[in-house]
């Protein structure tokens, strides 16, 4: 069954009429949408943590459904009840977040416009992004990387979303390529925020991990129940997004080396880059910087 809005559903009292199922993740859906006041495309962003939990879309209202435990479905045996506070829990953040972001203004993160809740869910509204993202860039370079010009540029772009966005109290904790777009005239937009994501699943599942072993842009701590998240885990995302433009490469996975019980150290970096990396990738979040601005500052005294 196709968990997606149809094409041509009409949502905030006929406000944005669907037209193109853009993306559908673990947490969320994202549609292509019409803005029938401003007369434009735009993004809009449903919460659906269909992936993680036995919830489901009415085929007749497009409304999300949190079933009973009486009900004949079967997701693995879980606890129907506690998933619904997890979704309600979620769905909380969920618009939070996005009412925070229509009040953050910066040129590098991408714009919340509206938020709003209908059919039991929640949604939000931004700028139809159609440049290319960091991954098609990097893709499209001689081995996969950048000159250090450029990667300068481009991280003090990212260094400064991501201090905007800590300054509120917002988290990214969804770091990599994919998630960055960058305009023809050099300028980054931040995009795809991922801090509802980490904390529904930890809220959901405590104890259990869902993190790859090969997935090299998230921090070790996301993977123990009850440790803490916050400006150290964009840190670290930020450490993995330097390594691979300066190089073409990623580093090993935290899990991973954990896994393995040895250190990762990046032998092909001179200074400063080397101490940036290794500092940003410490497995222990509490040895990794505390403030993404202090950390990008350190190549000048290096």
């Amino acid at each position: 069954m196709d968990n997606t809005l149809s094409i041509g559903t009409e949502l905030c009292l006929r406000t944005y009429r669907i037209e193109q199922v853009l993306d559908i993740g673990d947490f969320d859906i994202t549609y292509s949408a019409f803005d029938t006041f401003s007369n434009e495309l735009v993004t809009v962003k449903e919460f659906y943590p269909r992936y993680y939990s036995p919830a489901y879309r009415d085929e007749n209202t497009g409304e999300i459904i949190i079933p009973s435990s009486n009900e004949k479905r079967s997701f693995g045996g879980l606890d129907y009840e506690r998933f619904a506070k997890a979704y309600q829990k979620g769905l909380e953040q969920f618009i939070e977040e996005g009412h925070i972001l229509t009040k953050l203004s910066h040129p590098n993160v991408l714009q919340v416009h509206a938020v709003f809740k209908e059919r039991n869910t929640g949604y939000l509204v931004t700028e139809l992004i159609k440049e290319k993202t960091l991954r098609k860039h990097l893709n499209s370079q001689p081995e996969k990387k950048l000159s250090v010009r450029e990667v300068e540029k481009l991280m003090g772009q990212l260094v400064a979303s991501l201090a905007a966005l800590h300054k509120v109290n917002l988290y990214h904790l969804d770091l990599r390529p994919e998630n960055i777009f960058l305009k023809s005239t050099g300028k980054l937009i931040l995009a795809e925020f991922g801090g509802v994501k980490q904390r529904f699943d930890r809220s959901w599942e405590p104890g259990v991990t869902r993190v790859s072993y090969v997935n090299p842009y998230i921090p070790f701590e996301f993977t123990i129940w009850g440790q803490h998240i916050g400006s150290e885990s964009d840190i670290f995302g930020l450490g993995v997004i330097l390594y691979e433009m300066l190089t073409g490469n990623v580093p090993e996975p935290s899990l991973s080396r954990v896994a393995r019980g040895g250190d990762w150290n990046p032998k092909d970096l001179e200074e400063p880059w080397f101490s940036l990396v290794t500092s940003a990738l410490e497995i222990n979040s509490e040895k990794r910087p505390k403030s993404v601005k202090e950390w990008w500052l350190m190549k000048d005294s290096i």
